[in-house]
């Protein structure tokens, strides 16, 4: 076992880089038999803790910066983003799911594929156009002015033609 290290208070304050207050009002000071401080132990001991300090300041500052960017409209709760977000899934799924009744008699009576393409093209852009004007501001790109979240996109302008229409 190695030999144990004893300093006195004033000693371990320069040592440990901390006034020697601190080191008398520290509770975490390890003592050796004879009341004298056990200088290693007692170094380790008040790192040990001026880290748990440094974590708990850094911890109370993120909570600090999260509480101000929630004041300032910057947060949303996870509840109310998931319940938007089922809206507008929603939404978007009984959109497309209507093309089907809509345009049935209209695409069985057509035979030109260009015709039908330019059909389901239109009907599929109406759903979605649609959809993107009923979506909550929430999810919607570019709403949120000098917001950093990501809108998904839905509401965006459609292309006029995609090379796969051919025109």
């Amino acid at each position: 076992m190695g030999r144990k290290v004893k300093i006195s208070a004033s000693a371990l304050a320069r040592a440990a880089g901390i006034s020697q207050q601190a080191v008398s009002k520290n509770q975490h000071l390890k003592h050796a038999e004879d009341g004298s401080i056990d200088a290693k132990a007692s170094i380790e001991s008040l790192e040990k803790l001026e880290d748990a300090q440094a974590r708990k300041e850094r911890a109370l500052a993120d909570l600090r910066e999260l509480e101000l960017a929630e004041r300032r409209g910057e947060l949303v709760s996870l509840a109310e983003v998931n319940e938007e977000a089922f809206a507008a899934a929603r939404s978007v799924r009984d959109a497309m799911l209507a093309i089907a009744d809509r345009t049935a008699a209209i695409l069985a009576a057509e035979s030109d594929p260009v015709k039908l393409h330019k059909i389901l093209t239109d009907e599929i852009r109406k759903a979605l156009g649609t959809t993107s004007t009923e979506l909550p501001d929430l999810v919607r790109p570019g709403v949120n002015a000098g917001s950093t979240a990501p809108g998904i996109g839905v509401g965006g302008q459609a292309p006029e033609a995609s090379p796969a229409s051919g025109g």
